[in-house]
């Protein structure tokens, strides 16, 4: 349900929308200059839940769907943005009990954040 809320962040910083009690957290951020090679040295060290892992692309840019920990609550999708930075789409059911599986949400919403970048807007 969108309320028509939005949150908006400082440069740097996530964008975050989140109705504790009645939706999941949403986020959005941009990773660091290591790009998606940050995300696969974490996933070599363990560093990252292996319940998750899963090299995507979305719209001919590659792309990991992950968690940082276990559990069926909440999941991440990183898409390249260009050569050293991705965009990281985070949705968090906060009492882990998803209504909809939260690895497809964070797959819509980095396509959406993805298709908006490219667009300059």
């Amino acid at each position: 349900m969108d309320t028509g809320e939005r949150l908006q962040g400082q440069p740097g910083n996530p964008c975050e929308f989140s109705k504790l009690d009645t939706a999941p957290m949403v986020q959005i951020c941009f990773g660091p200059p290591q790009g998606l090679d940050d995300l696969r040295a974490a996933h070599g060290q363990g560093r990252l839940s292996p319940n998750r892992w899963q090299i995507a692309e979305i719209d001919g840019s590659p792309a990991i769907t992950y968690q940082r920990e276990p559990g069926p609550g909440w999941c991440e999708t990183a898409v390249e943005l260009d050569d050293t930075h991705y965009i990281n789409a985070r949705i968090r059911y906060n009492d882990g009990s998803p209504t909809h599986d939260p690895c497809t949400q964070s797959k819509e919403l980095a396509a959406a954040a993805l298709a908006t970048a490219r667009s300059g807007r």
